[in-house]
C-alpha cells in the first residue's frame, strides 16, 4: 500500500460499505523450514565460480581451509553454512509476510461495496505508472525493456497498471473505512512511528508547514489498521481453508 500518496480529492466514503469490520480470515501455506539442500544450493555458487584449475570441483572441497583463505569473516564452513541458514530464514520470513499482508488486503477489498470513481482510478493509475517506471529506472531497465522481458504488449501493461490502482485505491477506501469503523486515531506525535522517514522531526515540521498533516495522519491510520488487521488475523491452513 501506497501510504505516502493521498487523493488530490478525497473520496466520498458515504458511497462505501464494509460488510464487516471484523477480524479477517486467511488461508495461508505452513512456512519452510532451510533444509540443507538449500544451503548446498547457496553454497554451490562458490564451487560453479571457481576459477579453472582450482581444487575445488565440489562442496566437498569447501573445507574450513578454504573458507579462512576466500571467506577471511568466517572461522570455518560451519559458520559459513550458519550464517547462510540464517540468512535464508530472514529472507523466507520477509516473503512470508509480505504473503499475509497481500492476503489480508484482499480479504479487506473482498469487503467494500461500492464503485470507484473513474476520476480517482485514472489518477491512481497515473501515480502507479510514475512509480513503477521510477523503480524500473533504479533498476537501469526502460519500460520497453520490461515489456520485452515479459512478453507484454502496451495493451497488457495499461491494462496491469489500472489493476493495480483499482486494488490500491479500493484497499485504502477500506482501510478509511475501518478507520472511520474502530475510530481509530493517531495523535501528531505518532504520525512517524506508521510512517517511514529518516528524521521524524524534520517529517513533522515540513508537513505542518504544507498544510499536509492531515493527510498525513489518515496515512498514518490506515497504516495503524492494516497493521491491526494482520496481527488479529486468523490464519488458516489451505487444508483448514477447504474443509
Amino acid at each position: 500500500m501506497d501510504t505516502e500518496r493521498n487523493d488530490a480529492q478525497p473520496i466520498d466514503l458515504t458511497r462505501f460499505e464494509l460488510t464487516a469490520c471484523d477480524r479477517v480470515t486467511i488461508a495461508m501455506p505452513e512456512m519452510p523450514e532451510v533444509c540443507e539442500d538449500d544451503i548446498d544450493a547457496q553454497l554451490f555458487a562458490y564451487v560453479a565460480s571457481a576459477p579453472k584449475g582450482s581444487p575445488v570441483k565440489s562442496i566437498a572441497d569447501l573445507d574450513d581451509a578454504w573458507v579462512r583463505e576466500n571467506l577471511p569473516l568466517y572461522e570455518g564452513i560451519g559458520e559459513v553454512r550458519n550464517a547462510i541458514r540464517a540468512n535464508l530464514t530472514k529472507e523466507t520470513a520477509a516473503a512470508f509476510d509480505e504473503l499475509k499482508y497481500a492476503k489480508c488486503a484482499d480479504a479487506l477489498v473482498g469487503r467494500l461495496r461500492g464503485d470507484l470513481p473513474a476520476e480517482a482510478v485514472a489518477e491512481m493509475a497515473e501515480a502507479v505508472r510514475a512509480r513503477n517506471e521510477d523503480m524500473l529506472r533504479q533498476q537501469g531497465l526502460t519500460v520497453r525493456r520490461y515489456l520485452e522481458d515479459h512478453r507484454m504488449s502496451e495493451s497488457d501493461y495499461d491494462a496491469k497498471v489500472r489493476e493495480e490502482a483499482e486494488r490500491e485505491l479500493a484497499l485504502n477506501v477500506a482501510l478509511d473505512k475501518m478507520v472511520e469503523a474502530t475510530a481509530t486515531t493517531v495523535a501528531n506525535g505518532e504520525i512517524t512511528e506508521y510512517l517511514a522517514c529518516d528524521d521524524p522531526e524534520s517529517f513533522l515540521e515540513e508537513v505542518r508547514e504544507s498544510g499536509r498533516i492531515e493527510d498525513a495522519r489518515r496515512a498514518a491510520s490506515r497504516v495503524k489498521v492494516m497493521r491491526r488487521v494482520i496481527e488479529t488475523a486468523k490464519v488458516e491452513t489451505a487444508a483448514e481453508s477447504e474443509a
